[in-house]
C-alpha cells in the first residue's frame, strides 16, 4: 500500500468512524441529549473535511477545483464549537430563528465555491478569499467558546460536591482541538500566499480534521455532565478560613429573614442527617432535602455562608474525616477507608481536598492524631 492509498484508507476510516460516532451520540437519552446532538454534528463535519480525498473521487469530481467545493463545510465548524460550550452551559440549547446567522458565512461560501467549481473556475483568489473570510470567523468564536467553557468549569463547584463526575480534562482538551483548528484556519491563507502545492494542503487539512475526530470522539463518549442549573449561575467567590474549614459567618450587610431561616435549616440538615456522606450529592438532591428551589438555595450557600456548594460539602467531608481519624475503635482502618466512610469517592480528589481545607496531607493528620494520642 503506497502513500495515497494509505491517505484515502485513513480519510474513509476517518469519514466511517465520524458515522458512527453521530449515530451513536444523536440516540442517546439524558439531560445531555442536546449537548451531545451537537458535539455529534461537530464530529460529522470535521469528518466530511478529512474525508474530502475520499469525496472528491465517489462523486467523480474534477480534482482540480473540488478543493473549493468542500471549503464551506469549515464554516461550519466555529458555530458548532461554540453552540456545544454553550449547550454544557445551560443544560441544553433552544433552537431560535436568530441562530441561522450564525450559517450564514457557510452559505455564503457554499454559494460562492459551488458556482466557481461547477463552472470549472477554480481560481486562487476566490480560495484564498474564503480561507481568509474563515479566518475572521474562527478568530471571532474562539474567544467567547473559551469564556463559556471557563464558566461551565467555574459553575460546576456551585452545584456539584464531586467533580470526579465530570471528565474536566474533557474541557481542556476540546478548547486544545477548537484552538488547533482555529491555527490551522488562520495558516491556510499563509500557506496559500506561498504558493504550497494543493495537494500538500489538503492532505494537511484532512489530517488535522481527522485527528480532531477521533479526539472529539474518544474524549467526548467519556465526558460525564452533571445536572445542569436552572439558570446560568455564576458561583461567587470561595472563602475558606484559615483552618481549612469553610467560614459559616453571614455574608449579607442587611439579612432577609427567609435566608437566615434557609441557612438555619441547611446548617442543621447538614449537622444531623449528614447528606453529604453520599459521595454523589448534588446541589439539586440537598435542595429537595430542604424542599427548596435549589436556585434559592445556592444563594443562601453563595451569600450567608460564603462559599460555593462544591467547598461547603467538602469541608464537612473533612470534618467527618478527621473525626473518624481521632476515633479509637477505627485507629487500625486505613485512611482510604476512613476517605470513603466520609464521603468522597476517589483517593485523587480526597488528598486534594483535604490539602486545601487543612493546609496537610491525610498522613500527616494521621501523624497528628498519633502523636496526640496520650501515653500509656
Amino acid at each position: 500500500m503506497d502513500r495515497a492509498q494509505t491517505f484515502l484508507f485513513l480519510s474513509g476510516g476517518t469519514l466511517f468512524l465520524g458515522i458512527f460516532l453521530v449515530l451513536f451520540l444523536m440516540t442517546q437519552e439524558g439531560r445531555d441529549q442536546r449537548s451531545r446532538q451537537i458535539l455529534g454534528l461537530l464530529i460529522l463535519a470535521c469528518a466530511l473535511n478529512s474525508a474530502h480525498p475520499v469525496l472528491v473521487r465517489a462523486l467523480g469530481l474534477p480534482r482540480g477545483g473540488s478543493h473549493q467545493f468542500f471549503e464551506p463545510l469549515q464554516f461550519l465548524l466555529a458555530p458548532l464549537m461554540t453552540a456545544y460550550a454553550a449547550s454544557l452551559l445551560q443544560g441544553g440549547f433552544p433552537l431560535r430563528a436568530r441562530h441561522a446567522l450564525h450559517f450564514l458565512p457557510a452559505a455564503f461560501a457554499g454559494t460562492v465555491a459551488a458556482v466557481f467549481s461547477l463552472h470549472g473556475g477554480g481560481s486562487p483568489w476566490i480560495s484564498l478569499g474564503l480561507w481568509g473570510l474563515l479566518s475572521i470567523q474562527m478568530l471571532a468564536y474562539l474567544v467567547p467558546t473559551k469564556r463559556i467553557l471557563r464558566r461551565y468549569q467555574d459553575s460546576l463547584k456551585a452545584r456539584v460536591s464531586n467533580l470526579d463526575r465530570v471528565d474536566l480534562d474533557w474541557l481542556r482538551w476540546f478548547y486544545y482541538v477548537v484552538f488547533s483548528l482555529c491555527v490551522v484556519a488562520w495558516a491556510v491563507p499563509l500557506l496559500l500566499l506561498h504558493h504550497l502545492p494543493r495537494s500538500v494542503l489538503s492532505h494537511g487539512l484532512s489530517l488535522a480534521t481527522a485527528a480532531a475526530v477521533w479526539v472529539l470522539g474518544y474524549r467526548g463518549l467519556r465526558q460525564k455532565i452533571p445536572e445542569t442549573p436552572e439558570i446560568p449561575e455564576t458561583p461567587e467567590t470561595t472563602a475558606v478560613s484559615a483552618i481549612g474549614e469553610p467560614d459559616l459567618k453571614p455574608r449579607s450587610s442587611s439579612p432577609n429573614p427567609e435566608a437566615l431561616r434557609l441557612k438555619s435549616a441547611l446548617l442543621e440538615t447538614l449537622e444531623k442527617k449528614k447528606p453529604y456522606l453520599e459521595p454523589e450529592l448534588g446541589l439539586a438532591d440537598l435542595a429537595r432535602l430542604l424542599e427548596v428551589p435549589r436556585n434559592q438555595l445556592s444563594a443562601v450557600i453563595n451569600q450567608e455562608l460564603g462559599v460555593n456548594f462544591y467547598d461547603l460539602v467538602n469541608g464537612y467531608r473533612v470534618r467527618e474525616f478527621r473525626a473518624l481519624l481521632a476515633d479509637p475503635r477505627l485507629r487500625e482502618e486505613k485512611i482510604l477507608t476512613l476517605a470513603f466512610d466520609a464521603g468522597f469517592n476517589s483517593k485523587p480528589t480526597f488528598n486534594k481536598v483535604v490539602l486545601k481545607h487543612t493546609g496537610k496531607t491525610p498522613s500527616q493528620l494521621r501523624e497528628e492524631e498519633i502523636e496526640s494520642r496520650p501515653s500509656l
